[in-house]
């Protein structure tokens, strides 16, 4: 593909006579401007397609692994499963919190585990929710944060209370704003934990329906993109992020990381920072878990407010992680750089030379045509709705996208850090 490509580059097609020297000469020099900016976007893509769809793919193959484990023993708990502390962080809503408290009490677990419900301060209706299940279910618990706290995260304060409430080491992290559809949830998530792990990373998605708005396919395919991108490293070896809504850690290495302590003038971190951390101690430690019954769906949110969020704190975040990190993250956005390069030489080209024109739009469509069937394959793994023919719009458009977080994160800096409030 990429031979023929450079071998039409090659070609330029003779001008009539009638042009002038000046005109030619002028012809030429935009000719082998243009070529070499297509030269160079053909390298760099050959450079960067196996490897950002090896990264792709690799989530696809970890996703059917484990669901072929799941499905292997899914009437035997033959592995070791240690006694779990599962903390539910609750910003409010009675309803949301019933039902996940529902769930989570409901899991087919064999071991002994708690729960434990942690709010941001005093929260009447979630005190009395929690109470209707401890006169039915004794290990459950729960905990806030004090109203005057100042200058802290109080999420954080939150999470670290429940850390310390905590009475077995292993602790599966969630909030209320999840729905826990498989009773095998807990299972998935802790049984890493029996084979030496000390932290575990799982998956949460938004589904499908909930979103309905305009741009929700932008929405969906940048969240896909984002899921995508952490989850490869993780699976590598170089874990840098989780997502609050599905991560299990050991309490020891908690207190032994001390907590959040690296960043508590931070409001954000605790699903990224922290979890960089604690891996970097023991990246042989850190399991990825996938299996289908692992994933809850986030349902109790809004999704354009959701979405926002999501990509600021990250974005904020992620400037704070190792270069290396850093540099991964970026490989989705040279590819871009080199598509949206090859669209603009084929435009160009199709008027200076018919040729090598073809070959820029060639090369071009064998991109789209190979990336938006491994991407498509990754975005109903990670249950989202199935696209193919948007996908080339979406990953462009992806690149204003993160340029527009990336300004807004700038320009609002300060509304992150805790000295603000």
């Amino acid at each position: 593909m990429f031979c023929g490509a450079f071998g039409a580059l090659s070609y330029i097609e003779i001008l009539p006579l009638k042009y002038s020297h000046a005109d030619m000469n002028l012809s030429l020099d935009i000719s082998l401007s243009v070529i070499i900016m297509i030269a160079a976007a053909a390298v760099l893509y050959a450079l960067l397609w196996p490897v950002y769809l090896w990264r792709i793919r690799r989530v696809t193959h970890a996703i059917n692994v484990a669901n072929a484990e799941e499905s292997s023993d899914a009437d035997t708990y033959e592995v070791f499963l240690p006694a779990v502390s599962v903390v539910i962080y609750s910003s409010g809503g009675e309803n949301s919190l019933r039902r996940v408290l529902q769930q989570v009490i409901g899991q087919d677990y064999a071991s002994p585990f708690e729960v434990i419900v942690v709010t941001d301060g005093q929260s009447p209706e979630c005190s009395a929710v929690v109470g209707e299940f401890r006169r039915i279910y004794p290990n459950v618990y729960m905990t806030y944060t004090p109203d005057d706290a100042r200058n802290v995260s109080r999420k954080k304060l939150a999470l670290t209370l429940g850390m310390k409430a905590a009475r077995y080491d292993v602790v599966v992290h969630t909030t209320a704003a999840v729905s826990i559809d498989s009773d095998r949830w807990l299972y998935e998530m802790a049984r890493p934990f029996g084979s030496g792990a000390t932290v575990a990373i799982g998956y949460a998605y938004v589904p499908s329906d909930v979103d309905d708005k305009a741009g929700h396919r932008r929405r969906m395919f940048n969240t896909k993109a984002d899921a995508v991108t952490w989850l490869s490293s993780a699976i590598a070896g170089k874990p840098y992020r989780g997502t609050e809504y599905n991560l299990a850690y050991s309490r020891q290495a908690f207190f032994d990381n001390k907590g959040f302590s690296h960043s508590l003038n931070l409001h954000t971190g605790d699903d990224d920072l922290l979890i960089y951390e604690l891996a970097s101690q023991n990246p042989e430690k850190v399991a990825v878990v996938l299996a289908h019954d692992s994933m809850p769906s986030i349902v109790s949110v809004d999704p354009c407010r959701f979405y926002r969020r999501q990509r600021r704190c990250h974005q904020f975040t992620g400037a704070r992680l190792p270069k290396c990190s850093r540099r991964l993250m970026a490989t989705g956005a040279w590819m871009r750089i080199a598509s949206l390069a090859l669209a603009v030489a084929a435009v160009v080209l199709s008027d200076l030379n018919v040729y090598v024109g073809a070959a820029a739009l060639a090369l071009m469509i064998a991109q789209w045509l190979s990336v938006a069937i491994v991407w498509r394959r990754a975005i109903k793994a990670l249950h989202g709705c199935a696209m193919l023919w948007t996908l080339p719009r979406l990953s462009l458009t992806r690149l204003m996208v993160n340029a527009v977080v990336a300004i807004h994160t700038m320009r609002h800096h300060s509304e992150y850090y805790t000295w603000r409030h």
